[in-house]
């Protein structure tokens, strides 16, 4: 649910919400063509961050085999892409500073399927980053994680996405727009 709050912080170069950012990643997920699971920003950040599973027993393993994971990292936004069938972790910072995380990220995801019983805890997985442009300034790494989830479900890349103030001012209200346009 999106409330007033939840939208200010689209405004100016304010940092996205949790809300927002699970709500504009559900916009996409409706209108691609292909079933892609999206991991909520609480509970993607409560397993690749923070390690915690507990909140993650009770939900049924998705059968998707690609997962869009947006992660808060000390209030900053990295986008986690999990390929199932690849056994690939593919880690997206704002900042590029993926190599920050990728350990973390993937000894966490390990625990979790070996806390899980899974048999995808048998597989060797690896953490690979994709190529993009960079966070010009200190506010815009939400809105660059969506662009980013968005780009790469059109391409499967993310490296067309521009990341100038002024581009990231107009995706504020592209972002703004879609939300309220599906309310």
């Amino acid at each position: 649910m999106l409330y007033k709050a939840s939208f200010r912080t689209l405004q100016g170069s304010g940092w996205l919400s949790d809300e927002v950012i699970d709500a504009y990643i559900h916009h996409l997920l409706q209108k691609h063509k292909e079933a892609i699971f999206h991991l909520s920003a609480v509970l993607a950040s409560s397993l690749f961050f923070n390690g915690q599973f507990k909140s993650l027993h009770k939900i049924k393993f998705p059968a998707e085999d690609v997962w869009l994971c947006p992660v808060n990292v000390t209030a900053h936004w990295i986008l986690v892409i999990v390929n199932m069938a690849e056994k690939l972790l593919t880690v997206i910072d704002p900042m590029g500073n993926e190599d920050a995380y990728n350990r973390k990220i993937l000894s966490n995801w390990q625990n979790f399927l070996r806390n899980r019983s899974s048999d995808e805890s048998k597989y060797v997985w690896t953490v690979q980053t994709m190529n993009h442009n960079k966070q010009m300034d200190g506010s815009s790494c939400g809105v660059l994680v969506l662009k980013y989830a968005e780009e790469f479900l059109l391409s499967g890349n993310v490296d067309g996405v521009q990341t100038t103030l002024e581009v990231v001012s107009v995706h504020r209200m592209d972002i703004a727009c879609a939300l309220l346009e599906n309310r």
